[in-house]
């Protein structure tokens, strides 16, 4: 079994990763401490594909896996767990019955 991520999986990691430290960090501990969510963050995840990553292209995803999803959800979860939690229930939760 090959437990080695491919081309693409490496891509959306580091794609993931890059956007967390360029636009996430920055600020998480203010919003952690005002108990503040920043939307445009969410949004941001959505206009980079995130949020359609394991759904068929026919549905607007992306067509890919949830390994992908797997990988994008754990670079957010680092820096900014209410993020990751937001970006797991629109994607799991509630797109899941896609």
């Amino acid at each position: 079994m090959n437990f080695e991520l491919n081309e693409q999986q490496l891509s959306i990691q580091k794609l993931a990763r890059d956007f967390t430290e360029k636009r996430v960090t920055p600020g998480v501990l203010e919003r952690d401490e005002s108990r503040v969510y920043d939307l445009s963050l969410y949004k941001e995840m959505s206009e980079l594909g995130f949020i359609g990553l394991p759904y068929a292209k026919e549905y607007g995803g992306q067509g890919l896996g949830y390994m992908e999803y797997a990988l994008a959800v754990e670079e957010i979860s680092k820096v900014d767990p209410s993020l990751s939690v937001s970006y797991s229930v629109s994607t799991s939760l509630y797109g899941g019955s896609l």
